[in-house]
């Protein structure tokens, strides 16, 4: 029994880890790292098997071992099963990201990228945002303001938290129009405010912009003699009545 389950384990992984490999348009670098990845957990599964295989033997010969010998061998058994189930999941998880970067929608014989549909999963994985192709199309019609508050960013915070906050800037324009947030995050980088609130403020006062209050006219005639009245000193007398 224990046999049928590590034979059982192995298979679901490889055919897990191959279905979505084939799903995936990859850049050569992302290729190169899942190759990798693919590498390890096919070593890790084949030693797993040896194991499975071991462990099986030992099963057949238990017929006349003790009930604690036979609890050792099932925590082995569960132990392998744990490690094998990890190994798959963080393969699953460096596939997936890949995939959903890659993602592709065909209309046609024409790939259209969205960008703005990858913005999500870039706040998240601030690493892949050089490698993801709709990034890097919609790269090339930005505007020189854009690399700049880019590169501010990355200089203030670069633990990664820049571009995330960059990636922020970007999801503006899922709710706002093109040229509203360019003038914004221009605006932001002349007021030495190259950060997502500096720019949200920017944004907002351009699409609501507020009217000035009239100047004030200091030559008004009733205006005229402020400041220009003669000191009355029984005034402060009427302040120390009041104070006693």
């Amino acid at each position: 029994m224990l046999r049928k389950f590590g034979m059982a384990i192995i298979c679901t992984a490889v055919l897990a880890v191959f279905s979505l490999a084939t799903v995936m348009a990859e850049t050569p670098a992302a290729t190169a790292q899942r190759q990798e990845e693919e590498k390890a957990a096919e070593k890790r599964l084949t030693e797993l098997d040896r194991k499975m295989n071991e462990l099986s033997s030992e099963a057949k010969k238990a017929e006349g071992k003790t009930q604690a010998e036979l609890n050792k061998l099932y925590e082995e058994f569960k132990k392998q099963q744990g490690e094998a189930k990890g190994s798959l999941e963080k393969l699953n998880e460096v596939v997936q990201g890949a995939t959903a970067l890659q993602f592709q929608i065909t209309k046609g014989e024409q790939d259209i990228l969205n960008p703005l549909h990858y913005l999500g999963l870039l706040e998240q994985r601030p690493g892949a945002f050089e490698y993801a192709l709709p990034m890097r199309q919609w790269r090339q019609k930005w505007t020189p303001e854009y690399e700049q508050m880019l590169d501010t960013l990355r200089q203030t915070k670069p633990d990664g938290s820049g571009v995330r906050e960059f990636v922020a800037i970007l999801k503006l324009h899922r709710d706002h129009p093109t040229d509203m947030v360019d003038r914004a995050v221009k605006q932001a980088l002349d007021l030495g405010a190259a950060h997502l609130d500096g720019v949200q403020l920017c944004l907002r006062q351009l699409l609501s912009p507020q009217e000035c209050p009239p100047a004030l006219i200091l030559d008004h005639p009733r205006l005229a003699a402020v400041g220009y009245q003669p000191v009355r000193l029984e005034q402060y007398n009427q302040l120390l009545e009041a104070r006693s």
